[in-house]
């Protein structure tokens, strides 16, 4: 957390062995890939083309570096609602599963049916390399008409097999989270902008720097 007042972000650490069906259990999960257009379209965000005046912001930008830089502002994107349709570019994100659970509960009202691919990371910190790669289990999601159908869950030691129904798919949202959890908090999507087909070796330490 970055708020010294109320550093909420500690509460993940102090119920990272909770249940999923805690407010605060279920670790930091990083999305990889989904037909779901609200999970495409709220984060991560990317709003660079948002940048005013366009032509200034643009060529800064591509003067710092090449790639140049993106430019990444969930918070304003959420309460703003700049972004409309999903881009057609997707960047993989992480967030806390209290976000997720949020997300899916949105994305099931708003979209009715796809289909979600993520997953879950071994322990509730790291670096950038971390946040990337690192893989506890990969979990794939079928929602038909607002209801999770199927769900199946993979890892270096097992072969696919379904989730168990106290699992973080099934977890109802309105159930688990407290009203007023549901009205003050809001995590952020951290975006990962590395390409793992190309960039495996060489992804910065740091993370990459949004707008709150």
């Amino acid at each position: 957390s970055n708020h010294y007042f109320l550093p909420t972000g500690l509460l993940f650490h102090w119920f990272a062995d909770a249940k999923d069906s805690h407010p605060f259990g279920g670790g930091v999960i990083r999305i990889e890939n989904t037909t779901s257009a609200w999970f495409r379209t709220i984060y991560p965000a990317d709003l660079t083309y948002f940048l005013e005046p366009k032509g200034t912001f643009l060529h800064v930008m591509e003067s710092i570096g090449n790639p140049p830089p993106i430019y990444f502002n969930p918070g304003a994107n959420r309460n703003l609602r700049l972004l409309q349709d999903a881009p057609h570019h997707f960047y993989r994100y992480t967030v806390p599963a209290l976000e997720f659970k949020r997300l899916l509960n949105e994305a099931k009202k708003r979209d009715g049916n796809f289909v979600l691919t993520y997953s879950k990371l071994p322990g509730i910190r790291g670096d950038e390399v971390w946040r990337a790669t690192a893989t506890e289990t990969m979990v794939t999601i079928e929602v038909w008409n607002g209801n999770v159908q199927t769900c199946h869950h993979h890892n270096d030691r097992s072969s696919w097999r379904s989730c168990n129904r106290d699992e973080l798919p099934f977890v109802d949202y309105r159930e688990s989270v407290p009203w007023i959890l549901q009205r003050i908090s809001l995590y952020h999507a951290y975006p990962i902008t590395v390409d793992l087909s190309t960039e495996t070796d060489d992804i910065p330490p740091s993370i990459t720097c949004f707008g709150p």
